[in-house]
C-alpha cells in the first residue's frame, strides 16, 4: 500500500483520501495512522 500511495502522490497529489469501515472503527483507525505515516502533511 505504502508504494502505491507513494507513486500516486507523485503522479497527481493527493488532496483526500475517505476511509470507511466495514465492521470495526479499530481497522479505520489502523490505516489512517499508516496512511498519514506515508504520507505526512
Amino acid at each position: 500500500m505504502r508504494d502505491i500511495l507513494i507513486v500516486v502522490d507523485m503522479q497527481r497529489p493527493i488532496g483526500s483520501i475517505t476511509l470507511i469501515g466495514i465492521c470495526t472503527d479499530i481497522c479505520v483507525i489502523s490505516n489512517a495512522m499508516l496512511i498519514k505515516a506515508f504520507l505526512p502533511e
